[in-house]
C-alpha cells in the first residue's frame, strides 16, 4: 500500500504520527527496492470478523522498520477503524 492510499483514509480517520516515523515510512515505501511488508490479523480465523491489527514494513537495505497499528470499535460483523497509528 502506499502512503498516498494511506493519506486517502486520512479524512474519515485520526491518524497518531511521529513525524520521524512518518519520514522512515515514506523512505520505505519509495526508496526500498526490498521492501517486506507483514501482516498481523485479529480473529483471524473468523470470516466476519477477521481485520487487520498490525502492517509491519521493513527493508534491510535501508535499515528502517515502520509498523502501523489498527484501532477498532464496534461490534462483531461490524468493525471499523478508529485510529492509526503510525511507529
Amino acid at each position: 500500500m502506499s502512503f498516498d492510499k494511506l493519506s486517502a483514509i486520512d479524512t474519515n480517520t485520526r491518524f497518531t504520527r511521529n513525524n520521524t516515523k512518518l519520514s522512515d515510512h515514506q523512505k520505505l515505501v519509495n526508496q526500498a527496492n526490498d521492501l517486506v511488508t507483514n501482516f498481523t490479523y485479529l480473529d483471524a480465523s473468523s470470516s466476519t470478523d477477521r481485520r487487520v491489527s498490525t502492517i509491519v514494513y521493513s527493508s534491510s537495505s535501508l535499515n528502517i522498520t515502520a509498523t502501523e497499528t489498527f484501532t477498532y470499535s464496534g461490534s462483531s460483523g461490524n468493525y471499523y477503524v478508529t485510529q492509526i497509528q503510525l511507529s
